[in-house]
């Protein structure tokens, strides 16, 4: 992370002491960061991606672009004023003000069980792929066996 935290810097053409101030924290926690001495908190993480509209994905892993794009800002700012322009009532709206109140401690723990639901519901569909698959194999061998039964119905017949 100190490589891309060091590239940030220079990418947005700021000195140590400039991301600093943008961030409310101090040089030299900036420069620990950039040697690798210290790694930011979660918190810290959040903040980076916030202020500057960094991507945390880049952030953390190196993966995908630099910064978060305000195509995606723009749809994703548009929803939520959607949403809580709507009724207090809608399940949506409701979601959006329980993630604005929930601490921050519980975004991890938020993002692992999301993480393990959306495995089990894509378990859930694989098994019920399968299940379709093997009863259209089914139909199609009963329509084989009553085809075969009536060809030879009507060959007795004939």
């Amino acid at each position: 992370m100190k490589d891309r935290l060091k590239l940030l810097r220079k990418e947005l053409n700021l000195t140590q002491q400039e991301l600093a101030d943008k961030l409310g924290i101090k040089r030299t926690t900036i420069g620990n960061y950039e040697v690798g001495r210290n790694e930011p908190v979660d918190s810290v993480i959040s903040l980076i991606c916030d202020r500057l509209n960094v991507n945390e994905e880049w952030l953390r892993t190196g993966a995908g672009e630099m910064f978060v794009s305000q195509k995606t800002n723009m749809r994703v700012q548009a929803w939520i004023d959607k949403v809580l322009a709507g009724r207090p009532e809608d399940i949506r709206y409701r979601a959006v003000s329980l993630l604005a109140d929930m601490p921050e401690e519980w975004w991890d723990i938020l993002a692992d069980r999301l993480a393990q639901e959306a495995q089990r519901i894509y378990r859930q569909e694989q098994i019920a792929d399968k299940v379709r698959s093997y009863e259209a194999e089914l139909e199609a061998e009963a329509a084989s066996e009553k085809s075969e039964a009536s060809q030879t119905i009507r060959e007795e017949n004939a």
